[in-house]
């Protein structure tokens, strides 16, 4: 474990986070921020993402790697990465010098420049379908768009999610991604107060006969069919997205992908090239802004065509986009920079972080099992979720709304223990890796999960109504099984080549900065050298000068 690592650790235990007792000793108060946090937002939340019990209410101050701080200096691991979005690590180096240098240019000018115009180059090098995009401020926008788009291409009104699926904060993406009733399809659930459903239709993930039949019964006014492909962590079922390919083919339905989420973190062309299947529209968002705000949209130049201003007022189908914040230069600049940390490929990142998810799931469900909880471990690549139920689920309904109150209980518990997740995650608990989330951080959040699966394992009982306690437990230990795991070795030898490759960059790097830094050197040298070599000819010029005036005063 490195050094720093260590010595944050220690602040950890110091700060009233304990990694070896079922019973930390953890505040029972906010901090000072924490209550000053309470007194300015609903429920201490700026965003409305982290609703935790005012005891525990506390602030962010600054961020490493897969580290934070509070103001009053507790250190916390993050297991959120600011929902996904920090997929190259808080505070990376490249990402920050490469905004400073675009700050120092310019902010937003809300027309094209330079960094956008770039960055939308090596998105089109990146994901071929996307023969015309556009940038906006979030994920949420870049949703918002397709669907607009989609229906003033096709003249339709209808849009076809799957229950479960969170599209962003619109009307859309709120209906029923967390229904507390389990209503027919494709009747839609609303979520949530001051939500309009009438132009949302409702299938479930997964099951491809029942989605043909609402597609094939809803025809006249549907627009398009928007999906996660990995949803909300479920992975697809064999040839379902496939399935949805032909159907949108079939009867020229625009097909959405949502990769807010999936975007460059399973692949660097991102579910579209994980899965191997095309959409017609895209949005991004998250992972793509490398920490900062950004979104963006796009597909077949065909569809694209429709936000085009030279349509406004005409008989042809047009669609109105625009985003002041949208492509800002700042974002796009410190987007480049991300992206070209995730696409080196001297550096083996999708390996590494496919090995760093399938090991975390792995020692995850471990864990789940030897305390005897109920409970699965789904996702793929560097994403993993928690799921409440008895057996592995292929949708959202398969679940047991009962779930809720289970999963916050079980993030609660790993929240006062000094890792940061989101007790106030829907139905589920997931967790997002980084780059900067190598196998020190996995196995320090592991022992902190340990410790809250056996607190859980002791106040809960399973379905069949026993204790969890009174049932038998394996003696091997979850730790001792992660390190027989054959994930581990292989996740051991990427980290090492990982960081081997990393050590050579960093090196390269120092010696061409010393390079540059030696011939700047010389230029500067050689430049005021002959800086002073005109200024002494200059001076010997205007002394003859006087010289020969004095002369020719004298004759």
């Amino acid at each position: 474990m490195h050094l720093s690592l260590r010595y944050c650790f220690s602040i950890l235990h110091r700060r009233g986070f304990s990694t070896s007792s079922t019973q930390p000793n953890t505040p029972q108060r906010a901090s000072p921020f924490g209550l000053r946090a309470l007194n300015v937002f609903p429920a201490g939340s700026q965003s409305g993402q982290f609703d935790l019990p005012p005891e525990r209410a506390l602030v962010i101050e600054r961020s490493s790697g897969a580290q934070l701080w509070t103001p009053e200096g507790e250190m916390l691991v993050d297991m959120c990465m600011g929902g996904g979005s920090v997929l190259v690590g808080h505070s990376r180096p490249e990402v920050y010098d490469a905004a400073v240098q675009q700050l120092k240019l310019g902010g937003n000018y809300s027309y094209n420049n330079k960094a956008a115009v770039l960055l939308a180059e090596e998105l089109q090098d990146a994901i071929k379908m996307l023969e015309r995009l556009r940038f906006c401020s979030s994920g949420d926008e870049a949703i918002m768009f397709c669907t607009r788009i989609a229906r003033a291409y096709t003249g339709k009104r209808k849009i076809l999610k799957f229950e479960g699926g969170y599209h962003g904060n619109s009307d859309l993406g709120v209906t029923s991604a967390f229904p507390h009733n389990q209503i027919e399809f494709p009747f839609p659930s609303p979520s949530s107060g001051g939500i309009y459903t009438g132009n949302v239709l409702v299938a479930p993930f997964n099951d491809l006969r029942t989605t043909t039949q609402i597609v094939r019964e809803s025809l006249p006014d549907l627009a398009a069919i928007i999906v996660e492909p990995l949803h909300r962590c479920t992975t697809p079922a064999h040839g379902f997205l496939d399935g949805l390919r032909t159907l949108c083919t079939t009867h020229g339905i625009p097909l959405i992908f949502d990769e807010v989420e999936t975007g460059f973190r399973l692949a660097y062309g991102g579910a579209q090239e994980y899965y191997n299947v095309k959409a017609d529209l895209v949005a991004y968002g998250k992972a793509l802004g490398g920490g900062f705000p950004l979104g963006a949209y796009g597909g077949r130049k065909e569809i694209m065509q429709v936000v085009e201003d030279r349509w406004r007022g005409s008989d042809q189908p047009y669609a109105w986009t625009a985003s002041d914040q949208g492509g800002n230069g700042v974002s796009c600049a410190a987007a480049r920079a991300s992206l070209a940390i995730l696409r080196d490929r001297e550096l083996p990142t999708y390996k590494a972080l496919m090995l760093r998810g399938e090991y975390f799931r792995e020692s995850l469900q471990t864990i789940l099992n030897h305390y005897r909880l109920e409970a699965h471990v789904i996702g793929e690549g560097s994403l993993a979720r928690i799921v409440w139920t008895q057996s592995p689920s292929l949708d959202y309904r398969a679940r047991s709304l009962a779930e809720a109150a289970r999963s916050k209980e079980f993030l609660e518990a790993i929240f006062r223990r000094g890792i940061l997740v989101n007790p106030s995650n829907t139905h589920s608990t997931q967790f997002y890796l980084s780059m900067s989330h190598d196998k020190d951080i996995l196995d320090f959040a592991l022992d902190v999960i340990d410790e809250a699966a056996a607190e859980l394992a002791g106040t809960l009982s399973n379905s069949d109504g026993t204790p969890q306690r009174e049932k038998e437990f394996d003696p091997t230990s979850p730790k001792k099984l992660r390190s027989q795991q054959d994930v581990t070795s292989k996740m051991e030898e990427a980290e090492a080549a990982l960081d081997e490759k990393i050590r050579e960059a960093r090196k390269a790097g120092r010696r061409a900065q010393w390079r540059f830094a030696a011939k700047k050197v010389v230029t500067d040298a050689s430049s005021l050298v002959s800086t002073v070599w005109s200024a002494l000819n200059a001076t010997a010029g205007e002394l003859a000068k006087r010289r020969q005036k004095k002369a020719d005063k004298n004759e």
